[in-house]
């Protein structure tokens, strides 16, 4: 589901999307329906070559399974159990229930340990991926989208930093740094700049290095003392 949809439309308000949040391939279950749609697509544009695009796109989907839940759940499970399962937010309980919480490996493993802490993030861009790992967004450092944050907001954000124990600001690496390193000034709280786009930096190749990136920097702030 997109989530973010404004109620009320508004230049006041920012740069508003009226669709909705629109970083939404940073939930790798969205990715793979994204790899779907595009397949069908130049299946559709292309027929000729229809077995091509749908193997891969379900060589896609099928290492995006394996990197979100880890092999040996994916074998034991099934992907699409655990997609239907995840998708509704109920993941964490069927595991449970069959004794299967230790099996979980991939992003998903990795997430429960920075998922301990809250983060705050310059843009709501992350909000698909801190939704689909459990990753609670204690605070925005932008009041409105696209507007920079007011003295005002900066000190709420300074606030809500010190009272819920934050200790990363997790943007993407293309936005402005001097708001977070303010906080980071006047907290200690960590900034991590990581890329939100296949290909915006080097070594970020394919989507599985891209959210392997976001993972690393989220787990070397919390390491840190």
């Amino acid at each position: 589901d997109t989530l973010e949809k404004p109620t009320r439309l508004s230049r006041e308000l920012g740069d508003v999307h009226p669709m909705g949040n629109p970083h939404v391939w940073l939930d790798p279950l969205n990715a793979a329906s994204i790899a779907e749609r595009i397949a069908e697509t130049l299946v559709r544009l292309d027929p000729e070559h229809a077995d091509t695009y749908r193997q891969r796109s379900d060589d896609f989907a099928r290492r995006l399974d394996v990197a979100l839940f880890g092999a040996a759940l994916v074998e034991q499970v099934g992907r699409k159990k655990l997609r239907r399962e995840a998708r509704h937010g109920r993941l964490d309980r069927f595991l449970s229930q069959h004794e299967l919480s230790d099996q979980l490996d991939g992003w998903s493993s990795r997430a429960r340990a920075v998922a301990e802490h809250p983060i705050v993030t310059y843009h709501r861009t992350w909000s698909y991926f801190a939704a689909r790992f459990g990753i609670t967004v204690a605070e925005t450092i932008e009041e409105k989208a696209g507007i920079p944050p007011s003295a005002r907001h900066r000190d709420h954000v300074i606030e809500v930093v010190q009272r819920e124990g934050v200790r990363v600001i997790l943007q993407a690496a293309f936005q402005d740094r001097s708001y977070a390193e303010a906080i980071s000034e006047v907290t200690h709280v960590r900034v991590a700049s990581v890329p939100a786009d296949i290909g915006s930096e080097v070594g970020v190749s394919d989507y599985f290095a891209l959210i392997d990136r976001v993972f690393a920097a989220l787990e070397s702030e919390r390491s840190r003392p």
